[in-house]
């Protein structure tokens, strides 16, 4: 048998020498700097989903014992910044996603919140909300201590430090750590691995196989097998073919050891990257960790790990600096639970369990609950009806 690559016949090299542009990111934030992570695409896939998840959830929010979404009639002005509209140039989706990212990218966020008849940023009624690039602002310490704000907002006027709220992931001290700009080399890794691949098959095709023979060749065929092969690696020989005698067969192989390097690189480089900005594989279209037995798993990973700490900084951001008048909360039960009937599924078995209601079991199922009564299980053996209260009778005797 003579196994025979024949991908060095035909590696011819390409004119082409530029090198590998890793694509056109500006973003203000940034300046000059454009950092590595916002050129490699397994990153900016987790930042697409990162932001869209967070922008995709449905906001509630709670004001003077009311509850209030972005279908309700009669919005309190205020309320309509919280659940549609935070500025003139923003809805509020476009919002979350964007403090989403600079929570993602920088570990810190920037939110000025104005009001109405405030003085000097304090007091009066919710106005708008808007997040202010990073590289916009400064921070100060005076000297009692406390942190002044200055820089230009979206407008380029100058920042009133009353109005800014800072918004912080992992941080040791007053300052933030930043995961992704600490782990370059993480990013150069896959940069290179795409350079590398962008370069090997700019170089042609990669023709490479066996050849293979019943009976071992004597050397005078070899030697002119191997004269022919050669002979196809010159410019003039264009369209030339090999014949191939004595019963010989050519198996391909369309992949090179190079290529396998590559593709084995990429892969760990992906799998790293993902791991480094908590989102699942799965949720990238890979394998992924098998301790996940389905999606409803993924999802709940995703969301308990990511999802709930971008949000949670969010609502308590808002939550501080409006002195707890407006409580918002973003809704991740829509996300979990996307499968419709998984979603009725699991609402009935909450509900033969006592833990919700007959009508919170009819709004999983989006079913209408006007005019029936509200309804507990009270015993989950038999399924025996009764209102709130017997339930707490029956716990309490217990």
């Amino acid at each position: 048998m003579l196994n025979k690559n024949l991908g060095q016949h035909f590696n011819k090299k390409s004119a082409d020498s530029s090198p590998y542009n890793v694509g056109p990111f500006n973003i203000s934030s940034f300046g000059d700097y454009q950092p590595n992570y916002l050129q490699e695409p397994t990153a900016l896939a987790c930042l697409k989903i990162i932001c869209n998840t967070v922008s995709s959830l449905p906001i509630e929010c709670k004001y003077e014992g009311k509850k209030y979404n972005e279908f309700s009639e009669k919005l309190p002005d205020g309320v309509s910044v919280l659940v549609r509209k935070p500025n003139d140039d923003e809805t509020i989706s476009q919002l979350s996603s964007k403090i989403a990212a600079n929570l993602v990218c920088h570990s810190e966020a920037y939110l000025q919140i104005k009001m109405i008849g405030a003085k000097n940023g304090i007091g009066g009624r919710l106005r708008s909300i808007e997040c202010i690039p990073t590289g916009n602002v400064t921070r100060t310490q005076d000297g009692n201590g406390k942190w002044k704000y200055g820089g230009v907002d979206n407008q380029n006027k100058r920042i009133i430090s009353e109005e800014i709220v800072r918004l912080t992931g992992v941080s040791l001290d007053s300052r933030v750590v930043n995961i992704l700009k600490n782990s370059k080399e993480i990013f150069n890794l896959s940069l290179n691995g795409i350079q590398s691949a962008s370069n090997n098959h700019k170089r042609g095709p990669k023709n490479a196989g066996f050849i293979q023979y019943e009976e071992k060749l004597k050397d005078e065929t070899y030697n002119r097998l191997d004269a022919r092969l050669n002979s196809l690696g010159n410019d003039d020989s264009t369209g030339d073919i090999v014949i191939l005698d004595k019963g010989a067969t050519f198996t391909p192989n369309p992949f090179n050891m190079k290529d396998t390097q590559l593709a084995e690189s990429m892969e760990l480089s992906v799998e790293q990257i993902a791991m480094l900005m908590g989102v699942p594989l799965q949720l990238l279209g890979g394998t992924g960790d098998s301790s996940f037995k389905d999606m409803n798993e993924i999802r709940q990973g995703f969301l308990s790990i990511t999802i709930n700490p971008i949000i949670k900084a969010i609502e308590d951001a808002i939550h501080n600096k409006l002195n707890y008048e407006y409580i918002i909360d973003y809704q991740e039960k829509d996300f979990l639970n996307s499968n419709y009937e998984t979603r009725v599924r699991l609402g009935m078995e909450m509900f033969k369990l006592g833990l919700v209601s007959n009508i919170e079991t009819r709004a999983t199922a989006d079913m209408d609950s006007d005019g029936i009564e509200e309804r507990f299980v009270i015993e989950s053996n038999n399924n025996s009806f009764g209102q709130q209260e017997e339930q707490q009778r029956e716990i309490t005797n217990e």
